[in-house]
């Protein structure tokens, strides 16, 4: 496993480019000094991302094509392995990616990778363990939302498209919505207001971030705040394991005119119904000091299991890594 903690730091800098030096470093060691890993041709390996990164998973793994020749190093496999690089183009499309980016338009493949939250123990405290909270409470608010319009000259190369559609849903949301007493609009996720408000309110509207990774809607739902997503070819956290579309809503961005009409017509039985719904998953989105069952680190295990049987499956019988 490699973890690029090294980024993390510098990554909150935006003036500074993350350097790749010591991730190739990385993948040369591992090539030359654990030659038996390279006989999976990848699959024994997991590379993951800090949250502030983990959008650019292209430009970070890039220089694994330089390295994919000496993948195979087993003759007995040579060709089996040789097919799979055909299907999945480099040594690092075999790999596990572990990601808070689940934008199925990049490099993350929802066939073999996992898609994580990011850890929010210091921003938010979740609501649900209070006995103060009570699942069937009117809130004051229809909804609320933190954020301003992206500048995109600042947003990673990648990301023109994602900046773009965001940028349409957080101007309909300042230019339309803040005259709603029923709305709470703020300027930044980091306004004194932005958690009580979620709190306050029965759903959040969610566009992603300046990086394309989705924060918000895991803020919501420790908040206790029916998500409202506009991106749905992006996968959330474990997904798969986590119903979704038992409690996010998934709104139209062609249909934005109509989005408060349609979040004040929602009956409160289908509102109560979707917070239980998060109720029963919230802790999948807890990290814990100690690995607790449920959580977001025993979950993650459980699919990083699931993933490597069918990785190993994969190889056997010749398919792809990559998808089904």
């Amino acid at each position: 496993m490699y973890v690029d903690s090294c980024h993390k730091s510098v990554a909150r800098l935006q003036s500074q480019r993350v350097d790749d030096s010591l991730l190739e470093a990385a993948y040369r060691h591992v090539q030359t000094e654990y030659a038996h890993l390279n006989r999976s041709a990848g699959m024994n390996h997991i590379w993951t991302f800090a949250e502030h990164v983990s959008s650019n998973i292209e430009a970070h793994l890039k220089f694994t094509k330089k390295y994919d020749t000496a993948a195979a190093v087993d003759a007995t496999r040579t060709q089996q392995l040789t097919n799979q690089r055909s299907n999945t183009g480099t040594w690092h499309g075999s790999s596990i990616i572990v990601t808070t980016n689940g934008d199925r338009s990049g490099a993350y493949s929802p066939w073999k990778d996992i898609v994580i939250p990011p850890n929010l123990e210091s921003q938010i405290k979740p609501v649900w363990p209070e006995p103060r909270f009570f699942l069937a409470d009117e809130r004051e608010y229809t909804a609320s939302f933190g954020g301003s319009v992206v500048d995109c000259s600042t947003c990673p190369p990648h990301w023109p498209r994602c900046c773009e559609s965001t940028n349409v849903v957080r101007s309909f949301i300042r230019e339309h919505l803040t005259q709603y007493d029923d709305f709470a609009i703020v300027e930044s996720r980091h306004a004194p207001s932005y958690a009580s408000n979620m709190r306050r309110s029965n759903f959040c509207l969610c566009p992603p971030g300046r990086s394309g990774v989705f924060v918000r809607p895991y803020e919501a739902i420790l908040s206790g705040c029916i998500p409202v997503v506009f991106s749905p070819h992006v996968d959330l956290a474990f997904a798969g394991v986590i119903e979704y579309d038992k409690f996010v809503i998934y709104y139209d961005i062609e249909k934005l005119p109509q989005l408060a009409t349609y979040l004040r017509s929602v009956s409160q039985e289908e509102i109560v119904k979707r917070r239980l719904a998060m109720e029963k998953i919230w802790r999948r989105l807890m990290f814990n000091t100690i690995m607790e069952e449920g959580d977001a680190v025993s979950t993650m295990m459980e699919l990083l299991t699931a993933r490597k049987c069918r990785a190993t499956a994969g190889v056997t019988s010749g398919h792809s890594l990559v998808s089904p």
